[in-house]
């Protein structure tokens, strides 16, 4: 959905939209920051789903989902407020 909102994608990152929007230089910390969060969310949210993901959806534990719950509510809390 963010993706979609912001015109991202695999050529252009989220966090790139965003350090251009938000005029961050080069090198700033964020937006190493927010690729990385971005990419790891989606890897560990998407990985039970696939079969060639690496995570064995039976070990997949309650705080395992609400951690990921959190960052994607903190990550979109974040890149709503424009």
């Amino acid at each position: 959905m963010w993706e979609k909102q912001f015109k991202a994608g695999k050529d252009r990152h989220i966090a790139e939209v965003i350090a251009e929007e938000r005029r961050w230089p080069e090198g700033d910390v964020r937006r190493q920051l927010l690729d990385t969060l971005w990419k790891e969310v989606g890897d560990v949210a998407n990985a039970p789903h696939h079969p060639e993901g690496d995570v064995d959806a039976e070990l997949f534990e309650k705080r395992d989902a609400r951690l990921i719950l959190l960052l994607v509510s903190s990550l979109s809390e974040y890149l709503e407020q424009q």
